[in-house]
C-alpha cells in the first residue's frame, strides 16, 4: 500500500529556460497525477517568457501541496541550479526532472519505500521509458515508446559503480536519492563549470560514488525524445577538452573522485587517484573514438525504434501512463479553484 505521509517527503527539481508551454505541461501532470511532495521550479528565462513561467506556477501552484519559484540569470550555469536546489528542499529525498519530462508518482513512492528499508542504498529508480508523439512540440500522441536499459549500479565498491556508469554513461539524474547525499555530491562540484562534465558526468559519478542506486520494475521516468538534438549533436568530446578551462576542471574531478574512494573504499591517496584517472581518461577516450567514426555521418544519428505494442498496451494500463498521454494530448484539465 502506498504511503502518502512518505510521499510527501520527496522533492522534484525541476530547471527551465524560455519554454513556459513546457513547464505548465508539467506542473499540470504532477496536480493531476496526485504529487504529494514539494516542486522546485529554477526559472533562468528572460522577458516575457520569465512572466510567463511566473504564471504558470501562481496558476498551478494551489493544486500542489508546495511549490517553490526561484529565478536565476541566464548566466548562472545548470550545475549551480542543482546545488540551490539541494538548498531549498525541505525533504528527506529529491530528484530531478526536465521540464519536458514527468516522473511516474507512483513509482517514487515505491522507490521511497525501498530506501526506506534499505539505509545503505544511496538512490532508487524506476524503469525509464523514452517516449515519442507525433508532432514537434508539446502536444500530441505518444506513437512509440521503449524502456532503456541501464547496467547494474549495485557494486559493493565506489569504484565499481563509478566505472560501470563511466562505461556506459546513461545519466543517473532522474533517480530518487537521499537529500543528503545529494548535498554531499554537489557540494564536490566547484567553478569552473563545462558542459556535460559538470552537470551529468562528473555529478553522475559522484552520486553513484557514495552510494548504490537499485533499479526497481516499476515505471519510473517518462522522458519525451524531441528534435533538439541533444548535446552530441551540437559540440564534440574533443572541443569539449580543448576549452581552456578543462585542466582544471579534470584536477578537480581526480581530487574528488580520489577522495570519495578513500572515503568509501579505504584507498591510498595514490591508489585512489590513479584510479580516478583511469576512469576519466578511458571513458573520454571511448567517446572520442566513437564520435571520430561517426564524424561524417553524425555524432549520435536517431535510432528507430521498431513499434512495441506489448509495451504499450502494459504501459496504457498504468494510472500515471493514462494522465501522461491526457497531458499530452492537451486534453487534462485542471479543475476550477474553489472560491
Amino acid at each position: 500500500m502506498l504511503n502518502k505521509v512518505l510521499a510527501a517527503e520527496t522533492t522534484i527539481f525541476i530547471p527551465t529556460m524560455n519554454r513556459s508551454v513546457f513547464l505548465e505541461r508539467c506542473l499540470r501532470y504532477y496536480a493531476l497525477a496526485g504529487f504529494a511532495g514539494d516542486i522546485v521550479v529554477m526559472d533562468s528565462s528572460t522577458g516575457e517568457e520569465q512572466a510567463k513561467s511566473q504564471a504558470v506556477c501562481a496558476a498551478v501552484g494551489p493544486h500542489l501541496r508546495r511549490l517553490v519559484y526561484q529565478h536565476n540569470p541566464p548566466e548562472v550555469h545548470v550545475t549551480q541550479l542543482f546545488v540551490f536546489a539541494g538548498e531549498l528542499a525541505q525533504t528527506k529525498y529529491i530528484t530531478f526532472c526536465a521540464d519536458d519530462d514527468f516522473h511516474s508518482t507512483i513509482g517514487l513512492e515505491l522507490c521511497q519505500q525501498y530506501l526506506e528499508k534499505n539505509e545503505g542504498v544511496g538512490g532508487a529508480r524506476g524503469q525509464r521509458v523514452d517516449a515519442t508523439i507525433g508532432v514537434a512540440g508539446t502536444h500530441g500522441s505518444i506513437v512509440n515508446a521503449h524502456v532503456v536499459p541501464y547496467p547494474p549500479l549495485t557494486g559493493a565498491t565506489a569504484y565499481e559503480r563509478m566505472i560501470n556508469y563511466a562505461n556506459i554513461a546513461l545519466s543517473v539524474h532522474y533517480s530518487l536519492f537521499r537529500t543528503s547525499v545529494w548535498r554531499k555530491a554537489h557540494a564536490l562540484l566547484a567553478p569552473p563549470h563545462l558542459s556535460y562534465f559538470s552537470d551529468e558526468f562528473f555529478l553522475c559519478s559522484f552520486l553513484l560514488g557514495l552510494g548504490k542506486i537499485e533499479t526497481l520494475s516499476t515505471l519510473g521516468a517518462v522522458r519525451q525524445l524531441d528534435t533538439s538534438g541533444g548535446l552530441w549533436r551540437r559540440t564534440t568530446m574533443f572541443q569539449l577538452i580543448c576549452k581552456p578551462i578543462w585542466p582544471e576542471v579534470a584536477a578537480q574531478w581526480r581530487t574528488n573522485a580520489a577522495a570519495i574512494m578513500r572515503e568509501m573504499d579505504g584507498l591510498s591517496e595514490a591508489e585512489a587517484t590513479k584510479k580516478a584517472e583511469e576512469i576519466l581518461w578511458g571513458h573520454t577516450a571511448k567517446l572520442l573514438a566513437f564520435q571520430f567514426q561517426n564524424r561524417e555521418t553524425g555524432l549520435q544519428p536517431p535510432v528507430q525504434k521498431p513499434y512495441d505494442e506489448a509495451l504499450m498496451n502494459q504501459l496504457r494500463g498504468l494510472k500515471d501512463f493514462q494522465v501522461i498521454e491526457q497531458v499530452l494530448g492537451g486534453t487534462a484539465v485542471l479543475p476550477v479553484a474553489a472560491g
